[in-house]
């Protein structure tokens, strides 16, 4: 399905859905049309883990941050899955449809996280399957292409991670300044909502999304990232992806000791700087203190902003270097400009 997917968008389109790097007068302008505009932008990149089964919630309610009984068809949450140490080893969004729950990744951890956690069906009577190829997902956002929607399905979520579920679709509102939602459904469904939507949406690749994501705060984890980080260090205490509410879970002793202790050094921060490269999640950041360097966080998420050759980033940075001057990669690399991060800029209407 997804190929026949990928097809319909390049026959229609100027340019490929999954343009990693565009020219950078061209990224530039799909960012200024994702920050101002309407835009769609296709998200079958990600991958999709199936669980279903009687015991499905309550395997993934063990190993989980967020609490897994509040997922339904109309509640959707951002969840992490953490190691016995507390860092967070994938982050995803967690959807149900039926009686299955979809956990929604990085194509590149999907082996290595369904794998791990077949580890610990034992008895359980959980089934965990590959459903990256059973459903399109796009993303819309903006005002215009808001109302469109809204009058061709009426309402929809105006607060962040919940659903509306139709016969053939699900719409998932989700974090940002601006109105926007994901788009869950069968081929012949999303390429008509798709075609309809584009008659006051532009197209646009991965990377300008990406930029709504992080004005939103929310990181992206990737296997370099993977292991590495506690979740309030990427403020997943701020989005609504770790609940300090239900029983134990995987890594849980330590991610409340840290929270109940305030023991955290190191927070997530949104940056920008100009370069004529692209920095690369797991980049260093260096801080110049007095005539010294010294190790000052991590790159998290990258994207193109609407200045070409300017880029907006997150990254994990310690708090006792957050005054000091920040390079990227060495002490002769691009400066940082710490920017504001609204984790909670978004409207939190019923």
């Amino acid at each position: 399905m997804l190929e026949a997917w990928r097809e319909h968008l390049r026959s229609g389109s100027p340019f490929p859905a999954h343009a990693d790097l565009a020219p950078p007068e061209r990224a530039a302008g799909e960012a200024r049309a994702a920050l101002h505009g309407n835009v769609l932008v296709d998200l079958t990149h990600r991958a999709l883990i199936a669980v279903s089964g009687p015991d499905a919630r309550t395997l993934l309610q063990g190993q989980f941050t967020n609490d897994i009984e509040a997922v339904n068809e109309s509640c959707t949450q951002l969840s992490a899955w953490c190691s016995i140490k507390g860092r967070v080893l994938a982050l995803f969004r967690i959807w149900q449809r039926g009686e299955t729950l979809h956990l929604e990744l990085p194509a590149e951890l999907e082996e290595s996280i369904a794998a791990r956690l077949r580890m610990y069906v034992l008895r359980a009577r959980v089934s965990i399957e590959s459903a990256s190829q059973d459903a399109v997902r796009f993303g819309v956002s903006g005002t215009e292409v808001a109302k469109l929607l809204a009058k061709e399905h009426g309402p929809l979520p105006a607060r962040p991670d919940r659903a509306l579920r139709s016969e053939e679709c699900t719409f998932i509102r989700l974090r940002g300044e601006r109105p926007r939602w994901q788009v869950i459904a069968s081929f012949d469904a999303a390429r008509a909502l798709w075609e309809h939507c584009r008659e006051v949406a532009t197209p646009v690749s991965v990377p300008a999304w990406n930029l709504l994501d992080i004005r939103a705060g929310i990181p992206g984890i990737c296997a370099a990232q993977s292991d590495r980080f506690l979740p309030q260090a990427l403020h997943l205490d701020r989005i609504d992806g770790l609940s300090f509410d239900k029983g134990c879970y995987a890594g849980q002793e330590i991610i409340a000791r840290t929270q109940y202790l305030g023991r955290l050094k190191r927070h997530l921060r949104r940056a920008a700087l100009y370069a004529t490269e692209p920095p690369i999640p797991g980049d260093v950041i260096l801080a110049r203190n007095e005539g010294r360097d010294g190790s000052a966080g991590q790159v998290i998420s990258v994207a193109p902003s609407q200045h070409p050759g300017r880029w907006e980033l997150l990254a994990v940075i310690n708090d006792a270097s957050a005054t000091d001057e920040l390079r990227l990669g060495s002490s002769l690399g691009p400066a940082l400009e710490l920017l504001p991060l609204p984790c909670d800029a978004e409207p939190h209407a019923a």
